[in-house]
């Protein structure tokens, strides 16, 4: 029987980069999605450290060296669709269609301190998360699905994201169309490389054609994460 492991390893063969990323992000997400499109929490299939490990003991197998330099872009621990595929456009490098920021930390924990605390939606949690967290640059990326409409959800977010700046963090957030719509999305990576500290360039021909291979996956139907 395969494992999810031997398969990635195969896929190597066969996809380019980005899509081994794309198909890493959902073997290693926490959510499964239904037929009638509800999204459900759920055990990963695997986890990147396993990933890496069976690839690192693959030694010179046919699409290991792709599969191994995928790995570096692969984010685990995603809990929904558009967080795994915020992370790989964050994540991949400029020649390879995304925008070079680094791998986020995905549902990124953060303690919170007794006062902040009366301030979380359950008295048993003592800790934030953050969907998408650049550690070394303390900027995290919020993404407000359809049920952050609910009232009680709303506020409750503001005042985890309040919580969050005053300890220094800085916090965006994302809805679906900023992500989707092409022109939102280069405002949406121009404000986060901004605070990130990253310099956005002109793209060049080959950097363009990345790009737009990477786009027509990410929100094509062949590989519906």
């Amino acid at each position: 029987m395969s494992t999810p492991e031997f398969a990635f390893l195969q896929m190597g063969g066969l996809l380019t980069l980005h899509q081994l990323v794309l198909v890493g992000n959902r073997l290693c997400a926490e959510y499964r999605v239904r037929e009638d499109g509800m999204v459900l929490p759920c055990e990963p299939s695997t986890t990147v450290e396993r990933l890496k490990r069976f690839a690192e003991s693959a030694g010179g197998c046919y699409g290991a060296k792709k599969v191994k330099r995928a790995l570096r872009f692969v984010a685990g621990r995603a809990r929904s669709p558009m967080e795994a595929k915020t992370a790989v456009l964050t994540a991949l490098p400029v020649s390879a269609g995304g925008w070079g920021f680094g791998v986020p930390e995905l549902n990124y924990r953060i303690e919170a301190s007794e006062l902040d605390s009366r301030t979380l939606d359950r008295e048993s949690r003592k800790y934030f998360e953050i969907d998408l967290y650049w550690k070394r640059k303390e900027v995290g990326l919020e993404y407000d699905g359809a049920d952050h409409v609910d009232p009680a959800r709303v506020r409750a977010d503001k005042r985890r994201i309040n919580c969050l700046t005053a300890n220094g963090k800085t916090i965006l957030t994302v809805m679906y169309d900023q992500i989707a719509d092409e022109g939102i999305r280069e405002t949406l990576m121009w404000q986060l490389a901004k605070v990130l500290g990253v310099t956005v360039g002109k793209l060049s021909e080959e950097e363009s054609e990345a790009r737009n291979a990477l786009m027509g996956d990410v929100f094509g139907s062949d590989f519906e994460l």
